[in-house]
């Protein structure tokens, strides 16, 4: 049964992985998300592409935009994550928008941790050192040998 509003939930990702969600870019953050989403919530239906329109249709809202069946999702390159339902929400949409926001932001922190630390492997290679092994640790930090 519908309710009067829509179920909005926002998040940020940890501002020290901010920098290199930004240079993933829109379209790879785009093809990131639908390929996730497309995974932890198939049963929401197709992901799709939209254009998020502001208020009263004056602008275009910065950033990937999303559907993925009564959900909107917007997340931007700075970090910032919104999502919530197109219409009035149904009962158990304000779950699932929390959930959906919860993962993302997530998945964000994890891939920027991720890209971080590739980022942090390149400049001890770039200083000379030889890294001898490396392995991703059940959390997802990669474990690197170096010789010095």
């Amino acid at each position: 049964m519908p309710c009067s509003g829509i179920a909005v939930a926002n998040g940020v990702v940890k501002s020290d992985v901010k920098e290199y969600i930004e240079k993933f870019g829109e379209e790879a953050l785009a093809q990131l998300l639908k390929t996730y989403l497309s995974g932890q919530f198939s049963d929401l239906g197709e992901v799709r592409d939209v254009d998020l329109i502001g208020r009263h249709r004056r602008f275009q809202i910065p950033g990937v935009g999303l559907e993925i069946g009564n959900i909107l999702i917007n997340v931007n390159t700075k970090g910032r994550v919104t999502v919530n339902t197109k219409g009035q929400a149904s009962y158990g949409d304000r779950q699932k928008v929390r959930e959906i926001q919860e993962k993302i932001t997530d998945a964000l922190n994890t891939w920027g941790a991720v890209a971080r630390q590739q980022d942090i492997i390149s400049q001890i290679k770039a200083a000379g050192f030889e890294v001898t092994t490396q392995q991703t640790a059940h959390n997802g930090a990669i474990v690197i040998d170096v010789e010095v």
